[in-house]
């Protein structure tokens, strides 16, 4: 039995911050603790089944709910909710001082209903980090009958529980791709099953992960991939079947069928210290989800007899230490799904005022092949700061590194302001703000002149611009606004600690700053408060060399600096964008 309960820091941000209503906590058991990754709305008993099997569908394999938090002592007023709980059940007492809500302590309830106090733990560590992740993908085809009488969601389910009971059975059988190892619940090839699942890693092809960046992905993040194989030579349809001769019916009516292939892309999450072993039945029950899922999906839409083939998509909203799986209908347009995401939003207790299920929001895998020829998201491989006890506010999702001399063009001594407004802009492009591509120098020229704050003689010149065309070019074509911050002197830039913290923490976006005749990217800061320490996390644009992540940042083009690197003599104007009120 569990005796601790780890809870992610955005998690318990998210139960505190909210309203006071119950919730059911999500996560897994590890090491006789709970670790909550997830948390999701507490449904309504008459709707509790049917909600929670929607909560089920977009979990990964390994993760279930592992508890309530809710505000009074007693835990036994949710003892209805108890039986759509694992084992290892937990509760958390949530108490509102103040006006402010706090976690006072934790419980644990067995199937006896015994209460026992657990140790209660916060941290801020990336759980996911400690885990392994596995990608099952494979493609399942799916065939059945449009009936006149009403019945065709009947024959879609029963095709759908034929398929689930193919695939988790004895004959189904899990393949790491690029190792012989096959693994299935009841015996596993090319490892031992005493194996740690971490082992599968040192197993794999790395081809995949040749460039420095995917090299360090995967050293932060363990992830596996398999594929499913299907033992057609085991029949178990007939071993339980008498001896008989076979008989046809042979009908004369015309039978409608809908025929497609389902594209099965789930994942499975198996914590540090899991075996081998283990993993077939964690990995059969993330398929059974998702087909599930797929049912429900295929009758939700289904118009006039007309079927669309649901497509899985990952997300890791707001860098949760958990991924969920959201199934979106092929050709079924983003506009169009707007409410079903609000829906999924407020299920998941997720904030309402930004985009975090779009498709430009999906999770990239290690392996996935998203090279897009820029560097995504640099910072995270940099040294840690210089400042002590500070706390960390950083720009909130992915960009792209954008520098002198890229895509063939010779911008070296003029273009910095260009490169920075690209990386602001490639922001909003992949947190799925906006769709429009990064902007180049000359469309950003042509911006500026057809706004009318520069005459047609700017487009194909090497003219500098500075925080304020930054701005005029993010809000025309991208309807994005931004707060401009004057400071008269870089000795002042360490007084607005709290300034740059606040936009951080609320808008998370890159900023632009322009002092004298150069521009860079601020990407964060580590400030401490109480002594005034401050170090900025600069992503900077004059970098004339290849995307060699290493020279990057051992050469400290991407890295912390102290408050001597800003100009003591020089004015800077600090273009803030603000995040767009968007689903």
């Amino acid at each position: 039995m569990a005796t601790s309960i780890v809870v992610h820091q955005k998690i318990a941000d998210l139960l505190l911050s909210g309203d006071d209503k119950a919730k059911f906590l999500l996560g897994y058991l590890s090491n006789d603790e709970i670790n909550v990754v997830a948390c999701s709305v507490l449904p309504d008993l008459k709707k509790s089944e049917v909600t929670i099997k929607q909560i089920r569908c977009l979990l990964p394999g390994g993760v279930d709910i592992v508890g309530i938090a809710a505000c009074g002592s007693n835990c036994l007023n949710y003892e209805a909710y108890w039986g759509y709980i694992g084992d290892s059940s937990a509760y958390l007492n949530l108490v509102k001082v103040d006006g402010k809500m706090n976690i006072q302590d934790a419980m644990s309830v067995d199937k006896e209903r015994t209460i026992k106090d657990l140790t209660l733990k916060i941290t801020s560590d990336i759980l996911l980090s400690k885990c392994l992740l596995a990608r099952i993908k494979c493609t399942v085809p799916l065939c059945f009958t449009i009936d006149t009488g009403g019945k065709t969601v009947n024959h879609l389910q029963s095709e759908i529980n034929r398929l689930i009971e193919d695939l988790i059975s004895e004959r189904t059988m899990f393949h790491l791709v690029s190792t012989n190892v096959l693994l299935g619940t009841t015996t596993c090839n090319g490892v031992t099953e005493t194996a740690r699942c971490d082992t599968l890693t040192s197993l794999c092809d790395n081809d995949e992960y040749n460039s420095k960046s995917k090299k360090k992905m995967q050293e932060t993040l363990k992830c596996v991939k398999f594929d499913v194989y299907t033992d057609l030579s085991m029949n178990n349809s007939n071993e339980n079947c008498s001896s008989c001769s076979p008989v046809i019916n042979y009908s004369t009516e015309t039978t409608k069928l809908v025929k497609f292939n389902l594209p099965i892309d789930t994942v499975a999450i198996f914590p540090d210290g899991s075996v081998v072993a283990d993993m077939a039945e964690v990995m059969c029950d993330s398929l059974k989800r998702q087909l599930k899922a797929m049912e429900g999906n295929i009758i939700k839409y289904n118009k006039d007899d007309k079927f669309y083939v649901p497509v899985p998509h990952h997300f890791q909203p707001l860098q949760l230490s958990t991924l969920y799986t959201v199934l979106q209908p092929y050709t079924i347009t983003e506009d169009e799904l707007e409410t079903e995401r609000k829906e999924l939003h407020q299920l998941l207790c997720l904030p309402v005022d930004r985009p975090l299920f779009r498709s430009g929001n999906q999770y990239r895998f290690p392996d996935d092949d998203y090279n897009s020829g820029y560097l995504v998201n640099v910072h995270q491989y940099c040294p840690k700061s210089k400042v002590s006890d500070g706390t960390q506010y950083l720009v909130q999702g992915l960009y792209t590194y954008h520098h002198y001399m890229q895509d063939r063009f010779d911008d070296n001594k003029w273009g910095c302001a260009y490169r920075s407004l690209q990386t602001l802009a490639s922001w909003f492009k992949l947190q799925s703000y906006v769709t429009r591509d990064v902007p180049s120098h000359k469309e950003i020229q042509q911006t500026l002149v057809d706004i009318g704050d520069k005459d047609p003689k700017f487009v194909g010149s090497k003219k500098w611009i500075g925080s304020m065309e930054v701005s005029f070019v993010l809000d025309s074509l991208y309807g994005v606004t931004s707060k401009i911050l004057n400071v008269s002197s870089g000795a002042d830039l360490s007084s607005k600690g709290r300034d740059l913290a606040a936009h951080f923490t609320n808008q998370g976006t890159p900023i632009m700053i322009g002092g004298g005749v150069l521009a860079h990217t601020i990407l964060g800061i580590d400030y401490n408060e109480v002594t005034g320490d401050i170090n900025f996390l600069i992503l900077d644009p004059h970098y004339t060399g290849a995307e060699d992540l290493k020279t990057i940042i051992d050469k400290g083009w991407c890295g912390w600096k102290d408050s001597s690197f800003w100009d003591k003599n020089a004015h800077y104007n600090l273009c803030m964008p603000q995040r767009p009120i968007v689903i």
